[in-house]
């Protein structure tokens, strides 16, 4: 039996659509293992000062957990935004965008969260550990994070931003 050229061209266009998606789809899955090979390379090349990055947060984030203010902020509110920036699937947004954007969270229990939000929602949640596991963290913050998002963490910290965040966080 011969189906008819009609119903074999319909067959021919879906599989081209599927080559073509497919193909798409390698070039996706090969722009995305690039730029994961770049940031292991700059991550590593960077290493030693992204740790003291890390390790400087921590100690801010142990100094507010420890705080009666922070004490007071946790309890009360149970948790609180205290770091924001532009970054989506890890990496910085380039693009104008008022949707995405990755937050840290820091819960009264401790635990503290790198969250990516789209449009106020949760759509990606990586615990970044517990303050009184304090001495494994700077790792974790160097293995789970951009390094433009530490160092973007760390000048909010130094120059106060963290507070108008931790502010905004509690006025909602």
């Amino acid at each position: 039996m011969k189906a008819p050229k009609k119903v074999m061209d319909l067959v021919q266009k879906k599989a081209d659509e599927k080559k073509r998606q497919e193909e798409a789809g390698k070039r996706r899955q090969e722009v995305i293992d690039r730029q994961n090979r770049e940031l292991r390379e700059l991550k590593e090349s960077q290493k030693e000062g992204l740790m003291e990055i890390s390790q400087k947060i921590v100690d801010w984030l142990k100094e507010f957990y420890e705080s009666a203010d922070g004490q007071t902020i946790l309890k009360v509110c149970g948790s609180a935004d205290v770091f924001l920036a532009k970054f989506w699937l890890g990496y910085p947004i380039t693009k104008p965008d008022r949707v995405c954007l990755a937050v840290i969270e820091f819960r009264k229990n401790g635990e503290v969260v790198y969250q990516e939000r789209h449009k106020a929602r949760v759509s990606k949640e990586i615990p970044l550990g517990r303050i009184f596991e304090s001495i494994s963290m700077p790792t974790q913050l160097f293995d789970c994070l951009h390094p433009g998002f530490l160092k973007q963490w760390l000048e909010a910290i130094e120059n106060g931003k963290v507070w108008e965040r931790i502010e905004m966080s509690l006025s909602r």
